[in-house]
């Protein structure tokens, strides 16, 4: 299936230098260990999604605008960051 050009310029950019990968949050599990409990949440395997399949999981535009100014300010190989604990959002520089 052939590639469809983006019409934004800030998806388009963001496709350019990143892959990001999405995952949804499942739960938290509690695990022992020598210096006790620790809580960790568990989520669904990622999937890997363009800029434009992202901007349906955030439909508030003042955010989306956001993330992605900061992805592309921060100049780090990978950046996470977790939407209302429910969605993991990684982008990995290419």
């Amino acid at each position: 299936m052939p590639t469809v050009k983006s019409d934004n310029a800030l998806h388009a950019e963001i496709n350019k230098f990143y892959i990001i990968h999405v995952a949804e949050f499942k739960r938290t599990v509690t695990v022992a260990s020598d210096k006790g409990d620790k809580k960790l949440n568990e989520y669904y395997p990622q999937e890997i999604v363009s800029a434009n399949t992202l901007s349906r999981y955030l439909p508030d535009e003042k955010m989306k605008i956001s993330l992605f100014n900061d992805v592309l300010g921060a100049g780090a190989d990978v950046y996470t960051r977790h939407v209302r604990k429910r969605l993991k959002i990684e982008f990995r520089s290419k």
